[in-house]
């Protein structure tokens, strides 16, 4: 195998996946912009598995480039970490099928909160 042609291939693929995102923008993502940008809090992110490892990520992110934010395993949450969420804070759930048996638990005590929420899931 060409070690540089292969690369070049992943390269190409990546960039259509790239490109692809532009028909997937949509009046969701906007509300999705929106309800951030009114943030008053912090926003915290939440997932399971690898999804939780996407959303550490995302959270770490925000954190360098400014945004208050804090990661909060979709499980610890259910065993007393929910106290790390407030009222003025804007949680986003991410999840493959938006279906995870811990976010799905831990979505009724967010809304108790009056957190707002976004999802973010492949479906």
């Amino acid at each position: 195998m060409d070690i540089l042609q292969e690369l070049r291939r992943v390269i190409r693929l990546e960039a259509q996946a790239i490109m692809q995102l532009e028909e997937s923008l949509g009046l969701p993502f906007e509300e999705a912009v929106k309800i951030l940008q009114s943030c008053q809090g912090k926003v915290i992110l939440t997932g399971v598995g690898k999804s939780g490892l996407i959303a550490n990520k995302i959270s770490a992110t925000m954190v360098s480039t400014g945004t208050p934010a804090v990661f909060l395993h979709g499980s610890e949450g259910l065993h007393g970490d929910i106290g790390i969420v407030a009222k003025d804070d804007i949680v986003i759930a991410v999840g493959k099928s938006g279906e995870s048996e811990e976010l799905l638990a831990l979505l009724p005590f967010i809304r108790k909160i009056g957190a707002r929420i976004i999802a973010i899931t492949a479906q």
